[in-house]
């Protein structure tokens, strides 16, 4: 006997101006609604996950790194801020880092950069 593929209903909403922008894409390249979000399902079925790339601002750091990791990160963070607030109070330079020329430098009170490293 051979095995039926049963269909199965999705019930879900969008935004109504998201919906009609997919639908004039759809009927542009001659799909239909339902042709083009059962071409998305297949593809996260055939790449076992979301077929494109997440951003940082749409996944919260604790999902990337792990919830025990995110909060040591920021623990870490606080340390170093707390860290730069008592140089500060007490006049002397802070160690920074400039990414966009890739070199450390000290930040004096006044706020003369002395770069530390020739390049």
């Amino acid at each position: 006997m051979k095995s039926k593929i049963q269909d199965a209903r999705i019930n879900i909403h969008v935004d109504g101006e998201l919906k009609r922008n997919a639908e004039d894409i759809f009927e542009k390249i001659g799909l239909n609604m339902s042709d083009g979000i059962n071409i998305y399902l297949r593809r996260v079925v055939a790449d076992k996950g979301i077929p494109f790339s997440l951003t940082l601002s749409e996944v919260s750091r604790a999902v990337q790194i792990g919830e025990e990791a995110a909060e040591m990160e920021v623990a870490f963070k606080q340390a170093v801020k707390l860290a730069i607030a008592h140089t500060q109070a007490r006049s002397l330079p802070i160690a920074r880092f400039d990414v966009n020329t890739k070199r450390p430098y000290w930040e004096y009170p006044d706020g003369r950069k002395e770069y530390t490293l020739e390049t």
